[in-house]
């Protein structure tokens, strides 16, 4: 799989100070916005933005089947402390992808793809590749395997340089064009500066300041049913760790189209909200997470066919190491890209299976002596927003800040091709997802970090 390339999608009035700073911030007009891209069709709502599958204007003349696509997240942009913080997420989002760029531009192929962030009086844009498809759960292992193996990599990629993800999940996996797997939503990421990036990030700006040190976190956030035991309780974790968890629970739902912890489909679920797919009772949200600390499967028991029958033995020992709840003794992203699995067939055994009764080492808590456990929102999201009640449940493609919702209604803006919703909580975000190419109608202003912040809340 060959990895994207990005390029500007729009040029300032200078192309040659454009090309030697190779920005791709921009500022345009509302009414630049309107004119320049086609909004189709909202293609998902999350936390932070709703996503909109555009094309530019000036290829409707084109059949509709040559028109180049691409995904717009959008913010709304308004004078509460709420939505400045949506603004930093956002920008937040485009730094963490833009930093696993190398030299040529050229990204993981299981990393989504940005173009260029557009600043709006009204709105607050990330353009991005368009990917098509979310994934066809449940797959069988041969499959499975593929992706897998891609997504394991990218995990690696992104920890090697200083990024974490912090919301590993299905839903925010989605396929491209090849059916390749590609890892999305990046506004609950941290950047920490990487061994070779001294004081500041490989772009130059300043990574995730963390009190604890690089890579530790007491932050608990991301969505319920993926978060690892240790940030669930608020512990001072390692973040990468949380990230191996999140990506193992994940591979076992590829399989089964469910988490270890949770009860068969085909059963009852107290609590669960079967439309949405969601635990949306607080008693069984805290049985789920008490199964998670004892590293409990459900209807997977040792010698279970409901296991082997779809499950080869190699691949239940990978995930029993990285859905270990002993952070301890998990796997990292590089053992997960080493460990024998790979090189294993593929064998489904009914009558072997992993010892899953063995006694769980009991993990350290990477607390300092007398450092309370904080529960809130990462660095780059603070600034006014409630705190978050870790017992607040909802969709399980949602991911919350484990308090209160961060959703303020906006009404419709009445312009055409704006984007016409605000954000809400309550949905399950697609986020994005080949690009257009175009250039402005009329010259856009690149703008540093700093111009960015200083509009980020218009007059």
């Amino acid at each position: 799989m060959a990895a994207v390339t990005a390029a500007p999608l729009l040029q300032t009035q200078n192309p040659q100070n454009n090309a030697e700073n190779n920005s791709d911030v921009f500022s345009m007009t509302d009414d630049g916005l309107a004119r320049r891209f086609q909004f189709q069709k909202e293609h998902g709502v999350g936390n932070w933005g709703s996503v909109w599958l555009a094309s530019d204007k000036r290829d409707l003349d084109r059949p509709e089947a040559d028109r180049e696509k691409v995904a717009i997240k959008v913010v709304h942009r308004s004078k509460t402390q709420t939505t400045a913080a949506r603004v930093r997420a956002l920008w937040n989002e485009m730094k963490s992808v833009k930093s696993l760029r190398d030299t040529d531009g050229k990204s993981h192929p299981s990393v989504v793809n940005f173009d260029c962030f557009i600043i709006t009086p009204s709105y607050a844009l990330i353009v991005m590749e368009f990917l098509p498809s979310p994934l066809p759960l449940p797959v069988d292992e041969h499959a499975a395997k593929l992706w897998m193996a891609s997504l394991a990599s990218a995990v690696e990629f992104m920890h090697a340089r200083g990024v974490v993800h912090n919301d590993i999940k299905p839903a925010n996996i989605l396929l491209s064009a090849r059916k390749t797997p590609v890892l999305v939503d990046f506004g609950f990421s941290e950047r920490y500066a990487a061994a070779s990036d001294a004081e500041t990030g490989a772009d130059g700006d300043a990574p995730v300041p963390s009190p604890h040190g690089p890579f530790l976190s007491s932050l608990a956030y991301g969505t319920p049913e993926y978060l690892s035991p240790e940030r669930a309780a608020g512990h001072v974790h390692d973040t990468r760790k949380a990230d191996v968890w999140s990506l193992g629970v994940t591979f076992f739902e590829f399989i089964f189209a469910r988490t270890p912890f949770e009860e068969d489909k085909t059963g009852i679920v107290p609590g669960k909200d079967d439309a949405n797919d969601a635990i949306t009772d607080k008693k069984a949200m805290d049985a789920y997470w008490a199964r998670t600390v004892k590293g409990k499967w459900l209807g997977v028991g040792s010698g279970s066919s409901k296991l082997h029958g779809k499950m080869s033995v190699p691949l239940e020992a990978l995930l029993r190491r990285m859905i270990s709840p002993n952070a301890d003794v998990r796997f990292t992203a590089a053992q997960v890209l080493q460990d024998a699995y790979w090189n294993s067939p593929i064998v489904f055994n009914p009558e072997k299976s992993v010892a899953d009764k063995e006694r769980v080492p009991k993990p350290k808590v990477l607390r300092k002596s007398g450092a309370p456990i904080v529960h809130g929102e990462p660095a780059h999201l603070q600034g006014g927003m409630a705190n978050v009640v870790r017992t607040v449940l909802g969709n399980k493609g949602n991911a919350v800040s484990t308090g209160k919702s961060l959703a303020t209604p906006v009404k419709r803006d009445g312009k055409e091709n704006l984007v016409p919703r605000s954000p809400r909580v309550t949905a399950r975000e697609v986020s994005p997802q080949p690009h257009v190419h175009v250039n402005a109608e009329r010259p856009a202003v690149k703008m540093s970090k700093m111009a960015v912040e200083q509009v980020e809340e218009p007059g």
